[in-house]
Parts: C-alpha cells; sequence; structure tokens
C-alpha cells in the first residue's frame, strides 16, 4: 500500500516511486559512493552532501518552476514603483538603499541581464517563493557535473536507460545568458570574464566547463570567447572600456566575493556608464532584499497590481510582513507575537540561515525576547511559515522522511533548472532551517515525461 509520503513523491512524478521499487526488487538501497566515482576534482571535494536517491519532477511541476520565477521580478519591479509613486529618492530613505540603484530601477532596468535563485518550499498549496538569491554566486549550478556521475553508476544505469529524464543544464543555460547580455554591449567579436575566486580552482572543474561553454555558444550563434580571471588587479580601466591582456571585455563577473576585496569603484562606473555588461551590479542590490516578499503583498492588497499580477502573488508569495519602518504598524506585531507557530523572523539582507528565527521551533519566552531586540527592525521581515510536502530520500541502507527547499535558477528570460536542499523532517535538531551551510544534504534533480 502506498503511504503519505509516497503519494507526496508521486504527485511530483510516478517515477519517484519507480525508483524506489526498482531499488527494492534490486536489493540497491545502499549509499551511492558519488567521491569515488567522479572523474573531476569539483566533485571529488564537493563540501556538502549528495543525497543518494535523485528526485523527479513532472513537466507540470517544471511549469509551476517557470512561472514563479519568470513572474517575480516584473512583479517586484511594478510593485516598488508603485509603492514609491516612482520617485527613487522615496525608495532610497524607506528602504535605506543606495540613490543611484533606486533610480536604475525606476528608470527600467533591463531585467533580462539579471540572474537569480529562488528558494522556495512546496507545500501542498503548491510553491512558495520565500526568497531570491540574486547574481552569479549562487549555490547549486555544480549539480550537472554529478548529473553524469548518476549516470555511470551500475546501480542505477538500468533505471536511467528506460526512462528519459534529464538535469537540465544550469552551467550550459548560465553561459548562455552572458553570451547574449554580451551582445547588448557590441555585436562584433565578444570577451567575456567569469571570475573564479578563492573557493575553487580552475582545473578543478575539468572537461564538462569547456564543453558547456560550447554548448552555450553555439546555442547563441555568438561570435565570442568566454575566459577565467582570479583578480581585479587584471583589470585595466580606461575611458572607452574594461581591458584584459589588452582587449576589451564586453561582460565580467564577480563571483565568489566571500571574504575578498571586492569591485574597485571606476570598474562600477564602468558598469554604470554601460561599458561593460555585469549581473553582479547593481542587480543583488536591487533584488535580493527580502523586504520585497513583503512590498509584493503590500501592493496586492492595495490595488496595485492587477487582478491577474495579484493572484500570481497570492499563489507563490507567502503573506510577509515588514517590522518596522514606514509600512510597519502595531497590529502586525500584535499577530506575530500572538501567533508565533505561523510565522518565520528574519533579516533582510541574511545568509545561509543566519538570523532565521522559526516560530514553531521557538518556545513563547524566545520568541518575545527576539520580537523586542530586533536590532533595525525596518530591516527584519515576518513571513508566513511554510510546512514542507514531506518526501522519502536515502538514509543508511534505508529511507528517511526529509523537508526540502528547492532552489530554482533563473538566467534572464532563460528558466535554468533546480535542485533541493533537505534535512531529517523529524529529527530533534532539525529547527526549521533548511540551509546547505546548516548541515542540508542535497538532492538532484531530473525531469520526467510524466
Amino acid at each position: 500500500m502506498t503511504d503519505t509520503i509516497e503519494k507526496n513523491g508521486n504527485d511530483v512524478s510516478p517515477l519517484n516511486g519507480e525508483f524506489y521499487s526498482y531499488l527494492q526488487a534490486n536489493g540497491l538501497l545502499g549509499e551511492f559512493p558519488f567521491r569515488e566515482m567522479a572523474t573531476t576534482e569539483l566533485v571529488r571535494s564537493y563540501k556538502h552532501t549528495i543525497n543518494s536517491w535523485p528526485f523527479f519532477v513532472s513537466p507540470e511541476v517544471v511549469d509551476d518552476m517557470k512561472e514563479m520565477n519568470a513572474s517575480i521580478l516584473p512583479l517586484i519591479c511594478k510593485s516598488l514603483r508603485a509603492i514609491f509613486g516612482g520617485d527613487p529618492m522615496q525608495m532610497a530613505s524607506a528602504m535605506g538603499m543606495n540613490p543611484a540603484c533606486c533610480t536604475l530601477l525606476f528608470d527600467g532596468a533591463d531585467l533580462s541581464n539579471f540572474c537569480f535563485r529562488s528558494d522556495a518550499i512546496l507545500t501542498d498549496d503548491g510553491f512558495k517563493l520565500l526568497e531570491l538569491n540574486v547574481g552569479t554566486d549562487i549555490g547549486g549550478w555544480e549539480m550537472p557535473w554529478i548529473d553524469d556521475t548518476f549516470r555511470r553508476h551500475d546501480a542505477y544505469r538500468e533505471f536511467f536507460d528506460r526512462n528519459a529524464v534529464a538535469c537540465r543544464n544550469t552551467p550550459a543555460i548560465f553561459f548562455r545568458f552572458l553570451v547574449e547580455s554580451a551582445a547588448k554591449i557590441e555585436r562584433g567579436s565578444k570577451l567575456i570574464l567569469v571570475r573564479i575566486g578563492k573557493t575553487y580552482q580552475l582545473s578543478s572543474f575539468g572537461e564538462p566547463l569547456q564543453r558547456y561553454i560550447d554548448i552555450a555558444v553555439k546555442e547563441s550563434k555568438a561570435d565570442c570567447r568566454i575566459e577565467f580571471f582570479s583578480s581585479f588587479d587584471e583589470l585595466y580601466l580606461a575611458r572607452d572600456g574594461v581591458f584584459h591582456r589588452g582587449r576589451r571585455v564586453h561582460l565580467l563577473t564577480f563571483s565568489d566575493l566571500h571574504n575578498d576585496q571586492g569591485p574597485p569603484l571606476d570598474l562600477l562606473r564602468a558598469i554604470f556608464g554601460g561599458k561593460v555588461a555585469c549581473p553582479d551590479f547593481p542587480a543583488p542590490h536591487l533584488f535580493s532584499d527580502k523586504r520585497h516578499m513583503a512590498l509584493l503583498h503590500h501592493a496586492a492588497r492595495n490595488g496595485l497590481l492587477t487582478e491577474q499580477e495579484a493572484a500570481l502573488v497570492n499563489r507563490y508569495v507567502p503573506n510577509t510582513f515588514v517590522l518596522g519602518g514606514p509600512l510597519f504598524s502595531q497590529a502586525i506585531r500584535d499577530e506575530v507575537l500572538a501567533n508565533k507557530d505561523a510565522y518565520v523572523v528574519k533579516q533582510c539582507h541574511g545568509m545561509q540561515g543566519i538570523d532565521v528565527h522559526v516560530g514553531r521551533f521557538t518556545d513563547d519566552a524566545q520568541w518575545r525576547e527576539v520580537i523586542a531586540n530586533l536590532r533595525q527592525p525596518e530591516t527584519w521581515i515576518a513571513q508566513a511559515y511554510c510546512e514542507s510536502k514531506k518526501f522519502y530520500g536515502h538514509a543508511v541502507n534505508a529511507r528517511e522522511v526529509y523537508s526540502q527547499v528547492w532552489g530554482i535558477f533563473q538566467f534572464g528570460p532563460h528558466y535554468g533548472g533546480s535542485w533541493i536542499r533537505m534535512m531529517p523532517a523529524y529529527d530533534k535538531k532539525y529547527d526549521g532551517v533548511i540551509n546547505s551551510a546548516r548541515g542540508a544534504e542535497e538532492r538532484l534533480i531530473f525531469e520526467a515525461p510524466r
């Protein structure tokens, strides 16, 4: 008999149940040795645990993720312009943001030049988007390197051979996005630079990296080169543009800036001046702020969006409130205090699960203390708690019930695939936060025909 957890997986794709039945029938419940099978240093030294069982999704689920991702930036832009009357200085003052970035947003930022990963929970009421991670330094893009390892695993090969499934090629889609953005700077031969920081060595990516680049260039039908650099000192900034080893650069990325010196001011001026394209500035300053989820609902409630747009907000974005500033009211604070199990409180610029307080995993006294002692409450939000549907995943020679958060990529107009982070749902240590930096396992997603 199929239990509730199995049904959840089968609702996403019947291949989830069929994969487990295949493993059982063939005595294949052991751990998948993906590091031992790896052909690249990237996979051998991957710092997070990959769950041994992939996850399969139907076309209908993919369509939901596509609609959610394609809608979110235009909705944010329209909401912000409406709420602040098209006045960038009003927005800058209310949000504590850079006025120049707000001006760029209100002047009509080209959303096709931005990339992001939305973090979402699949609930009983569908996908709920929690926040956006904007720019090129967004985790999860490594999954296609691991895809090949899964397909070569003797224990899984027969299942993959008889089922036409695919792990969407996120790196190739990313590079294609870069090529298309660079083309807006110049039509002829183009040079694109991708920054490799301290986290990785270029050699660790192995042969697949060039293959993904070749796919992107071929699909774009462009005359361009994609190369890599590690230091801003390698760049020469001139009046007519940015140069690297004597050649004009048409697009560059700032990937992996953690604990590193940021880009020079003259380079940022060149980006603002349209002399070089860059998906890493000012996009994160414009769209990473979690308060946007609250402003979306404010716009929807107050008739600032069309009926169809408001329906998209209500479908995909959990109800969210700012806990200070001009849109705050005492009634919001009282509601959050009185109904802790219904809310998550988090800092609007937080990362890696830091400064996240999940009400139902916090006792009453702690919850009151959190709300009473928020530093700069105008930079904190309260968001409706989203209960993840439960799914089976691999545990040691068995299966375990997990809660999952989905990372869903968007590169300009292109949907870029998805991946999963997961935590044991009934572990005593689980505090409602699912993040790789907090020990979550990661899981590959394969798109299935049904």
